[in-house]
Formats: C-alpha cells, structure tokens, sequence
C-alpha cells in the first residue's frame, strides 16, 4: 500500500462499532468495541500518549481492505484521554492496568490479547507481567520503551545513551510543563500550517501525511497526559519487571524510528528471548497509521 494510505476517522458507527461506557474509579471510561460479543476473548487496544482510541482506525481499514475476519475488539479511551474521566488525576500504570481487565471484564472478556502503541506499549507489558492468568498475548506498536525509560530515570545522562531519544522525548517532556500553552501553540502551528514539521521526530514522511492524520494529532496535545504518565517510569525496572511476562510477545518497529530505536528491540530480546521482532520498513514512531497494513500483518493477531 501507498504511504498513510488511510484517513482518521472519528465516527465509531462508520467502522461497525459502538461505543459503551464504563465506570470506574477513574470516572467514566468510553471504549469502542464490536457491535455482537462473540467469544470470551477480546482484543485491547491501548493508544500512546498523545492519541485516543481513534489512532487506530487506519489499522482497522487495513483489515477491511485485506478482507479479514474481525475479531471481538475493544479501543479504549485511556483516563484522562479521549473520551475518559480522569478524576482521580493520577496514572499509575499497575491500577490502570488492573482498571482495563475490570472494564474488559465488565463487557464479557475474561481474557485478552492486547496491542499497544508506545505509551500504551508500555502499560501493555506492565499488565502482562502482573497478570499472566488474563492475557493469552501480546503485541506491541513501538512500546519497547527502555530508551525513554532511561530518558525519565537519567535526563542526562540518557544523552550519552541516545542522544536522538533524549533530545526527542525532553523536548515533549519539557513542553508539557507549559499546559494549556502548548495545547494553543500546537493548534495555532496548525492553523498556520507549520504542524507538521513538528512530526519530523515521528513519521518518516510528514508532508505525506493524510490531512485528517495532522489535523487530528494537533488536536489530541495532552499534556497533563504525558506528565502523569512519565511518573512511572522514574523507579521502574523494565527488565525485572517484564522478566515476569509468560505470553508470547510479537512487537514491531519501524526501522527510522526516533523514539523507540535498534537498541530497544535488541534489549527486549535480551529480557524476553522468545518475542517474535519484526522491523517495518521506511516507518517511524507513527508506523501503524504510516504503514498499516505492514504493521498488520507483522502485528500476527489471526494465528
């Protein structure tokens, strides 16, 4: 397929599916997920930190147009994110986790596999490796996140480590101090057409990117978002933490990806030797919307 060959859509209805809404201790919850339950298992979707449910729609286009038989899926709206509460205003990764079993649960899914893209990649292996019972696998989307991990743990000393990550991810990171200043920014760079050299740390090609595809990242900034999320990763230890995972792991990378580079997949090899690598070509950190139908077919959700 062509590069970005798929548009945002927002609209659930118009990919079959429906949205419900669940509570939790974080407040209201909004997923999308499949119109007729037809199984006990489900896949989860975790979005990254800058996106809600809707980054994955090309995704979903891409199994139309490869004719594939869908499966029980569920895209949820993180807390704070999307169409989710966030009362609590906080997110720690292990109760959010424990949150989205309940809410998967609460819709008839006792077990899952789970997908996750970056951020979400990360609440995605965390989950994993605290409830090995639950999860029958799971497939990551650039969510090897040892480098930022060390970006937030070593600020910097992560510049001796991947001085492209640090620069990348400090950037994001100290541009979230501002708040609402960065939401107004984001959105004015839009409006004056200056977005998308913003992206060049994140798509390979973003002056190709599809309109509704700039558009609708300039809109979800969260910045609240990032900061509460990066507070995890200050006393986290990935490789003893993840060392606990039991289901079989198929993560993807995009091969001029800035965020999550070479050395990230080579390290969760060292921590998981039985993950399934694939590297997509001509793809950045935004691989699953640039190159869906690649990042599909690595993703290996029909066997």
């Amino acid at each position: 397929m062509d590069y970005c060959p798929f548009d945002i859509v927002s609209a659930p209805e118009a990919l079959d599916l429906r949205t419900c809404h669940v509570e939790t201790r974080y407040g209201r919850l909004a997923v999308r997920t499949s119109r007729e339950r037809r199984s006990d298992t489900g896949t989860l979707y975790i979005h990254g930190v800058g996106a809600d449910w809707t980054t994955w729609t090309p995704l979903i286009r891409a199994e139309a147009a490869a004719g594939l038989d869908v499966h029980d899926q569920l895209f949820v709206d993180l807390p704070g994110f999307g169409g989710s509460e966030n009362r609590l205003d906080r997110l720690d990764i292990a109760d959010v986790g424990t949150t989205l079993l309940a809410v998967a649960e609460e819709l008839g899914y006792s077990r899952l596999r789970i997908v996750g893209h970056s951020m979400g990649g990360f609440l995605t292996l965390d989950v994993a490796s605290r409830h090995p019972g639950r999860i029958d696998s799971i497939h990551l989307v650039a969510g090897s996140y040892f480098s930022i991990l060390t970006s937030i743990q070593h600020p910097i000393r992560s510049f001796g480590h991947d001085a492209g990550v640090a620069a990348v991810f400090g950037a994001q990171y100290l541009l979230a101090h501002t708040g609402e200043v960065e939401v107004a920014l984001l959105r004015a760079l839009y409006r004056l057409h200056l977005f998308r050299l913003l992206l060049l740390p994140f798509a390979t090609h973003p002056f190709t990117l599809k309109e509704s595809v700039v558009r609708r990242l300039s809109e979800q900034a969260n910045p609240r978002g990032l900061l509460l999320t990066a507070a995890n990763g200050e006393n986290y230890s990935a490789d003893e933490q993840w060392a606990k995972i039991e289901c079989p792991i198929r993560a993807v990378f995009g091969d001029k990806d800035q965020l999550v580079p070479p050395r990230d997949r080579d390290r969760l090899l060292r921590c998981r030797p039985a993950a399934r690598c694939v590297t997509v070509p001509d793809a950045g950190h935004l691989m699953h919307i640039e190159r869906p139908a690649l990042v599909l077919a690595a993703l290996d959700l029909w066997n």
